[in-house]
């Protein structure tokens, strides 16, 4: 029989087990581990002080969980570990795997390589934010062509702006890779560029990710737009979050973003874990050869089934999302510049990528390693324009403060 059971030590979070760790509950401490996880744990403790057995089985399954938490930048540590158990440890050579620590002064986390100055914790009442100062800087957002065109299915070869992919960082809207106007004319769709890497959900009837993963190499690669928006500048801030008890849509968590760093307006790069999103992307390019017969809008009731994907209910539960955005508060929305570049019905506007679920630090210092995991390591399942309503558990966001 397997006791779970929870302490902490300062803030450290330990788990303590008593009884035997062997095939017959094995299952109990890999689903528990797993719960763990889920809540945006990396550094699993646990306390072996009243374990008196432990089988392959039990091994087995530290095992397992160890590889998987070591990818994500995390581990699981053994603590006041009894004679017996140790030597178990030491034949199997698990030794040489896991972490012993032997005294309360050697508890450590993620946040060990981190100047406690530049890095502060905010607790509200169902959201903890770690923020990561690493700038004073600001930022611009510039339009990318005429959207305008989109509702009247309007756009011909004379409206596609090519930008260098050396030249556009950050972005979000409507692209295509390529510049020749008859081989990329019907793969418009969906797009955001993070870190010069563009990723785009084509509006065609079996749609399929196509993406780019930029090099310095690339001088001559190009990018071409219909519509869109582009980002500039150097970062402000790094922040993670982690809801506490229940998950939190994503306007509710940029406006207590907003309010944390006193930021009304930024820009925005995010890695999260959804907990169900609704978002939407074109069927069809618009395009004056796709312009519908009725002459109306392609949002009008008559032709909305036909050229949007719109799901009324959340999709994508558990899946990794990473995309771009632009986020400003009720007073800055009011602004004519910022209210064309947000929905009416929202104080953001973003475009993200839907991958498969991995495991992930989610902390303000493994950003870019997190990132990196999921651009060149995880399968893009689609691109997407992501509406309010969609839900977050955990994730992190890297900010730029506009210049105005």
């Amino acid at each position: 029989m397997l006791e779970i059971t929870e302490y902490s030590i300062a803030s450290t979070h330990i788990t303590k087990l008593t009884g035997r760790l062997d095939g017959v509950n094995s299952e109990e401490i890999n689903k528990y581990i797993l719960t763990l996880l889920d809540k945006g744990i990396r550094s699993v403790i646990l306390d072996f002080s009243d374990v008196n057995y432990i089988s392959s089985a039990g091994l087995r399954v530290l095992l397992i969980n160890q590889k998987k938490i070591s990818a994500a930048g995390g581990e699981i540590a053994i603590y006041k570990v009894t004679p017996n158990i140790k030597e178990v440890f030491k034949l199997s050579g698990f030794l040489r795997i896991f972490r012993e620590i032997e005294n309360d002064n050697e508890f450590q986390t993620a946040d060990k390589n981190v100047e406690s100055q530049t890095k502060s914790v905010v607790e509200l009442e169902n959201l903890s934010l770690e923020i990561l100062k690493v700038g004073d800087s600001s930022g611009k957002i510039e339009p990318i062509g005429d959207s305008g065109k989109i509702e009247t299915s309007s756009y011909n070869k004379t409206d596609v702006i090519n930008l260098p992919a050396k030249d556009i960082e950050n972005a979000f809207g409507f692209a295509a890779i390529g510049d020749d106007w008859d081989s990329i004319k019907d793969y418009f769709g969906e797009s955001f560029v993070l870190n010069n890497n563009l990723f785009v959900y084509p509006a065609v009837k079996r749609p399929a990710v196509d993406f780019m993963i930029y090099s310095p190499a690339m001088i001559d690669t190009v990018y071409s737009y219909l519509n869109g928006f582009k980002l500039s500048g150097t970062l402000s801030v790094i922040v993670s979050f982690r809801m506490k008890e229940t998950f939190a849509e994503i306007q509710d968590l940029l406006d207590s973003i907003s309010k944390a760093l006193n930021l009304k307006a930024f820009s925005f790069t995010i890695i999260a874990e959804s907990k169900g999103l609704r978002g939407m992307n074109l069927k069809k390019v618009p395009t004056t050869e796709n312009k519908p017969l009725n002459g109306k809008s392609i949002f009008d009731n008559e032709n909305f089934a036909e050229w949007v994907n719109f799901p009324v209910d959340r999709d994508d539960f558990n899946s990794v999302i990473a995309g771009v955005g632009f986020y400003a508060d009720s007073e800055k929305k009011q602004l004519p510049f910022y209210s064309t570049i947000l929905p009416s019905d929202s104080r953001f506007h973003l475009h993200c990528g839907i991958f498969e679920k991995t495991l992930l630090n989610f902390k303000p210092e493994t950003y870019d390693n997190d990132l990196s995991q999921i651009l060149n390591e995880l399968e893009a399942k689609k691109v997407q324009h992501i509406l309010s309503g969609s839900v977050l558990s955990m994730g992190t966001i890297a900010i730029t403060g506009m210049e105005n």
